[in-house]
């Protein structure tokens, strides 16, 4: 039975437990594929200088914070604020805006290659820095953030003024970083579309951070365009085109891509080499936003479902329990605490559970795609997690 002052007994054992263990995605994730699995049991971000990377400089693992609590880690995980460590670089840059230029930025562009090795990646960085000496590139990122804690980068867009470059992360993670030879040098225009998102992406995962960009985004704000700042809307607005949206949403994750999926990455990036007089002040602000973990907000939103009615006593410290413990089982497992559970099954599940004093009715929410093994393993955890709060 849980009192007061031993309510996050158990949840400290658990939590001591799984930092012990470390991450182990499942074995669908495609981030099994990796050598090394992103950590999240670390609060700490490793930001290195892109030019330390390109020079041989190895990627700082981050540290593993083993000696701290629960609550400790979440309070910790919260403050983390990494200045890019180029941001002087940044602030320095000379922006252009094509007007020096032979490029046409409205050229329409539907030649693409597909990278998805060492050696084509080798060759797409040579040809846009040697070759076609390219003073333009427009970025765009796909993300996935179901079947990972943090999510991660499934697909790179980079087009030139002549052509198009759909990147395979997933086959070439670790190698990444070397896309500083295009992104941190100064003489390349960066173009993107409210990057706020990629850029932080680009910095998570591969250590690649990006001197000198043009957002389009951004500039479709500052002169207040009609009908708001999606690339939906600036591409209807501009060219007449419109944008499929579908895909937008579907999992990244999935290999091989479909047809449908290849031409929305190409479509995407396509018409983003656009050219806009917009304010450079807002787009370095941008590029030097600092990295942060995103927070953690389901505990008062459930808390005030109509299903719990702000819960006090043992309720409430089983609330709490439940939500901890998806928390540390999604980052063992390396998914999101929504693919795990959904919060919208949460507060009627914990309010069954606690009056049942059972942990059935949470169990029966997880999400059968983590397998068979893990559903037994985690819905024994939530069982002794119940008892142990709500007897």
């Amino acid at each position: 039975m849980a009192g007061e002052g031993d309510r996050f007994d158990y949840i400290e054992q658990l939590w001591r437990d799984a930092v012990a263990a470390g991450v182990e995605p499942l074995l669908s994730f495609p981030q099994r594929r990796w050598k090394e699995y992103i950590s999240n049991f670390s609060c700490a971000f490793e930001a290195q200088q892109p030019t330390d990377l390109l020079n041989g400089i190895t990627r700082q693992k981050p540290r593993v914070n083993r000696n701290i609590t629960y609550q400790g880690f979440l309070a910790l995980e919260a403050l983390v604020k990494e200045r890019p460590p180029c941001e002087h670089e940044i602030q320095n840059a000379k922006m252009h805006f094509f007007e020096a230029v032979d490029e046409d930025p409205f050229k329409d562009v539907s030649e693409f290659t597909f990278v998805e090795n060492d050696e084509q990646l080798a060759e797409m960085i040579e040809d846009i820095t040697e070759k076609r000496k390219s003073s333009a590139v427009a970025i765009d990122v796909e993300h996935h953030s179901q079947a990972s804690y943090r999510g991660f980068t499934c697909l790179i867009q980079v087009c030139t003024a002549t052509h198009i470059y759909i990147i395979d992360s997933l086959n070439v993670f670790e190698k990444l970083f070397i896309l500083n030879k295009i992104t941190a040098d100064a003489s390349i225009v960066k173009v993107l579309h409210n990057g706020d998102n990629d850029i932080t992406w680009l910095q998570r995962d591969f250590n690649v951070y990006i001197i000198n960009a043009f957002d389009t985004g951004k500039a479709a704000k500052f002169l207040h365009i009609e009908g708001g700042t999606s690339l939906k809307n600036v591409l209807a607005l501009e060219f007449n085109e419109h944008k499929e949206e579908w895909y937008k949403t579907c999992d990244w994750s999935n290999r091989p891509l479909t047809r449908g999926m290849l031409q929305y990455a190409v479509n995407d990036i396509r018409k983003t080499n656009w050219q806009v007089h917009a304010y450079e002040k807002e787009v370095k602000a941008m590029l030097c936003k600092p990295f942060t973990f995103p927070k953690y907000k389901d505990l008062e939103k459930i808390l005030r479902a109509p299903q719990l009615r702000r819960p006090t006593g043992k309720k409430r410290a089983l609330a709490e329990a439940v939500l901890a413990w998806r928390d540390i089982r999604s980052r063992s497992i390396d998914c999101s605490r929504t693919f795990l559970i959904s919060p919208h099954e949460l507060p009627r599940a914990i309010n069954q559970a606690y009056h049942a004093k059972t942990g059935a009715p949470i169990a029966r929410c997880m999400n059968n795609k983590i397998g068979e093994d893990k559903l037994r393993e985690f819905a024994a955890e939530i069982d002794d997690l119940v008892i142990y709060y709500a007897q």
